[in-house]
């Protein structure tokens, strides 16, 4: 406990035995302080043990998972199951009880996936008539609109659900409201996390016919990443195809095999 570390056991032993020999301390006293300081111990862990089941219910109340739990908590999963069946015997929460939980817990997240589908439908409809110069949008709300649907496009990407004619749309978005360098890299990860390089690409060299100064060298260095990116690609799939030659695969993207 010394925060120097300049105290040894041995230190400790002799000032103990110094205290003894002067009456300061007697056995006696020390064997009480050593219960008493179990006794506190003892009651802390009981408190941690009560705050941790406390946790470990709510969770299942909330129709988590005991993996779940496990990450939730930072806790090896077998701790977690071995846990979860001490409650249950204690009678401190039920087999039904977790299963009702986990049942609510599965309808709440299907309505909102499809609150969520619904929502990104909508978006898409309103990109179309943005697209097409149907809305009589301020430039402050086509701005708050394109940072929106970018989100919600990303969350869409991220549960695989995001198609290339989608992403399509979202180019044409961004290239009609002429937006900020920083939202046109933001769809360009977009593509980069598709594998949809050709896309990328295409809707780069759109962009940067109407750049100028810094933002297009920027954007030119984007499109020499992108071409690399799609020359790997390409080499790719002739070698899945098995029917091209390490030469021939060179000859066409420039890559060299061997």
């Amino acid at each position: 406990m010394d925060e120097d570390g300049y105290l040894t056991e041995a230190m400790v032993q002799k000032t103990i035995k110094k205290l003894k020999e002067n009456g300061e301390v007697t056995d006696k006293e020390i064997k009480k302080w050593k219960a008493n300081r179990q006794k506190e111990t003892k009651k802390e862990r009981n408190k941690d043990k009560k705050r941790y089941d406390k946790q470990i219910i709510d969770l299942l109340k909330k129709g988590y998972l005991e993996r779940e739990i496990a990450v939730e908590l930072g806790k090896a999963l077998t701790t977690i199951s071995v846990r979860v069946s001490l409650l249950k015997n204690k009678g401190k929460i039920t087999e039904e009880e977790i299963k009702t939980a986990r049942q609510t817990r599965g309808k709440r997240e299907d309505e909102i996936k499809g609150q969520e589908e619904d929502t990104y439908k909508e978006y898409m409809k309103k990109a179309k008539k943005v697209i097409n110069l149907e809305t009589k949008w301020s430039d402050e709300k086509i701005a708050t609109f394109i940072d929106e649907i970018i989100k919600i496009t990303k969350k869409q990407q991220d549960k695989g659900k995001l198609k290339l004619e989608e992403l399509k749309q979202l180019d044409e978005l961004i290239f009609i409201t002429k937006t900020d360098i920083k939202i046109v890299l933001e769809v360009v990860r977009l593509h980069l996390k598709s594998h949809d390089y050709k896309g990328g690409l295409y809707f780069l060299n759109s962009i940067n016919n109407v750049l100028e100064g810094e933002d297009k060298e920027k954007i030119k260095q984007v499109i020499e990443t992108m071409k690399k990116g799609e020359k790997k690609i390409t080499a790719l799939q002739m070698l899945k195809e098995g029917n091209h030659t390490l030469d021939e695969i060179h000859s066409v993207t420039r890559i060299k095999y061997g």
